[in-house]
């Protein structure tokens, strides 16, 4: 069956001598497996367009363990991000956090618009960890997993609340539960009121953002935290490098 879609290169393996394997995001059919014949070639249709980064109209043959590509219409290569390490370092973060959250063929509604939002957003950015952060935050609200902010992750109450929070559970706590459980980190009213509002902003504001080193700082620690606990299936290489920087 030969499909267009709109689609999002996460990453590539070379495969034979000229061919390769990428890793595409697609906003209808959620993360595919798909074959580019001859892609290795200088001279090749698929060279340029096969990259991580690119944002395109791809054409596929969809089949059932491995589709193929038959042709690409560029959208943007996002070659700014390409060309500042920073940007690069961060970007293979986001690239590969949303690889490692999906199987292939999950589909999940409007995390396409959120991922490409973010890499388009990343170009511009002034502010990385606030990125770094909102984007972590973004996908783990679309995959259902948004952090529980105004009731006890355990026991649900809405009474009694602490800046407490159980990244297990996935969210605060109120004082009775906070009193017995274990692996408990200790926020603020104003770590939460931050949270609470980069999750309803979009990532066109997300600079306006108003957040001191330290609060972002430990917040991109508590996310990183999420992440690991209810997210991804493997730890990510990525994520070690930006770590180090």
């Amino acid at each position: 069956m030969l499909m267009n879609t709109q689609g999002l290169v996460l990453g590539r393996k070379k495969v034979a001598d000229s061919d390769v394997i990428i890793t595409l995001f697609t906003k209808t059919q959620g993360k595919l497996r798909v074959y580019a014949n001859g892609a290795r070639h200088p001279k090749s249709k698929f060279a340029s367009g096969t990259q991580p980064f690119v944002e395109g109209e791809f054409a596929l043959v969809i089949k059932k363990d491995l589709s193929s590509l038959n042709e690409i219409t560029i959208k943007d290569a996002h070659v700014g991000i390409r060309s500042d390490m920073n940007r690069l370092f961060l970007g293979s973060y986001m690239l590969e956090l949303i690889d490692a959250a999906l199987e292939d063929g999950d589909h999940i509604n409007k995390l396409y618009d959120v991922v490409v939002y973010a890499i388009r957003a990343l170009e511009t950015a002034t502010d990385l960890k606030v990125l770094k952060v909102v984007y972590g935050l973004k996908i783990a609200q679309k995959m259902g997993f948004e952090p529980v902010l105004f009731s006890c992750s355990s026991c649900g109450t809405q009474k009694n609340l602490t800046p407490n929070f159980s990244v297990n559970l996935g969210g605060v706590l109120c004082g009775d539960c906070a009193g017995h459980l274990t692996g408990i980190t200790k926020i603020t009213l104003e770590h939460l009121k931050w949270i609470n509002v980069a999750l309803k902003s979009p990532f066109s504001t997300i600079q306006d953002l108003n957040v001191s080193d330290r609060m972002i700082t430990e917040i991109d620690f508590l996310v990183d935290r999420f992440i690991e606990a209810h997210l991804v299936r493997r730890p990510l290489k990525s994520l070690e490098v930006l770590k180090q920087m």
